[in-house]
């Protein structure tokens, strides 16, 4: 099996930048006006400043070093899926590796990562957070729709075509003669109805 690299369209990239630098600009205007924290959003989302010195849902908390070690493998494999997936991943893997990218950051600057949004019980997030779930619904989005689509038929081509067939014609193409269903006739009366 031979894997082909591809280069990730420029959407990916700038998805890749424009999440990255966002998240962080976020966090220094959270950190900014930490003075005014915790503060009401909207309904029970807060804003609420929270030190995760762990990955998600605190897990291998107070341990940095193991930590970082554990998001730079995923960061490498997230950009691997990046340069080896269809195109149709690049975007949901994007925004995967925008946010590892993000969380990354805040682990060296900081030896932690700054969340700040709070829903009800729900864990803290952040920005990275989220563009991290939402790369990973997505990917699953584009993997059920890729499935789908390939187990359709598709006209003219290999699935939908019988071996023998020939391709639809094109535009402005005059479409071949049927060919008869009829047995060869050179079998004499084998081919002629009773």
């Amino acid at each position: 099996m031979r894997i082909t690299l591809k280069r990730p369209p420029l959407a990916a990239l700038l998805t890749i930048v424009i999440v990255t630098a966002a998240d962080q600009v976020v966090k220094v205007l959270v950190v900014a006006n930490a003075d005014r924290l915790p503060d009401s959003l909207i309904g029970p989302v807060k804003l609420e400043i929270l030190h995760n010195t762990g990955v998600s849902f605190s897990l291998f908390a107070g341990s940095s070093g193991l930590t970082i070690a554990l998001v730079t493998l995923v960061i490498v494999v997230v950009v691997v899926l990046l340069v080896t997936l269809p195109r149709a991943y690049a975007i949901p893997i994007s925004l995967i590796l925008a946010g590892s990218i993000a969380n990354l950051i805040d682990r060296i600057r900081w030896g932690y990562v700054l969340d700040y949004v709070a829903v009800g019980g729900w864990p803290r997030f952040n920005l990275a957070d989220m563009a991290i779930d939402l790369g990973a619904a997505l990917v699953v989005l584009v993997a059920i729709i890729r499935a789908t689509r390939s187990g359709t038929p598709k006209p003219g081509g290999a699935e939908g075509a019988d071996a023998g067939s020939t391709p639809a014609p094109g535009p402005g193409e005059v479409p071949p003669p049927a060919e008869s269903s009829r047995p060869d006739e050179s079998d004499g009366a084998a081919g002629k109805d009773a």
